[in-house]
């Protein structure tokens, strides 16, 4: 081995024992909850570079069975493209328990679990298919109209029977821009 080989790879070792060293001294100098706060931060940056679309991310951190087992996990949401606008025809994307396509959703209130839901049927050739499915908000990607949806005309009409006389101009003028 040559001089120069044998100096090049004695500082190339040297620096690879040195480093771990001087990382230990550093996590040493500073406490644990800020080195996991810290992580945690560069985690949540990470994830909103990667899902710009993301408004919230949840964190939570647990441990159990005195501190001999935890868990991290971390969730990240967008925000619904289209909020629901009362019962009707939606556009739906894929998720987990439905598939994509036109749906009539309507809200309803479960009195076991105290709150509102979206369940809507799948339309097939201007038929509402049953059963119902629960329909996650952030999966609406927009409501179409009755024409759209291709109803029949006695169920365009129950339809109208329900809105008030602005809705009903709406609609109209939506079938006058289709022609």
């Amino acid at each position: 081995m040559s001089r120069r080989g044998f100096l090049v790879g004695t500082a190339a070792t040297s620096v690879a024992i040195a480093a771990p060293a001087v990382a230990s001294d550093i996590a040493e100098l500073v406490p644990l909850d800020q080195q996991f706060d810290a992580c945690v931060a560069q985690i949540r940056a990470v994830l909103a570079t990667m899902h710009p679309d993301a408004d919230k991310v949840s964190f939570a951190y647990r441990t159990w069975d005195n501190g001999r087992a935890f868990s991290v996990w971390m969730d990240g949401y967008a925000p619904p493209r289209v909020e629901y606008d009362g019962p009707g025809y939606y556009e739906v994307s894929e998720t987990d328990n439905n598939v994509a396509g036109v749906f009539y959703i309507e809200r309803f209130f479960s009195e076991m679990d105290q709150r509102y839901y979206l369940r809507g049927n799948y339309i097939w050739d201007g038929r509402r298919i049953a059963p119902a499915v629960l329909i996650g908000a952030r999966s609406i990607v927009r409501k179409i109209d009755a024409a759209e949806a291709g109803m029949k005309v006695s169920e365009f009409v129950a339809l109208l029977a329900g809105m008030n006389v602005d809705q009903k101009r709406d609609v109209i003028r939506r079938f006058e821009e289709l022609d």
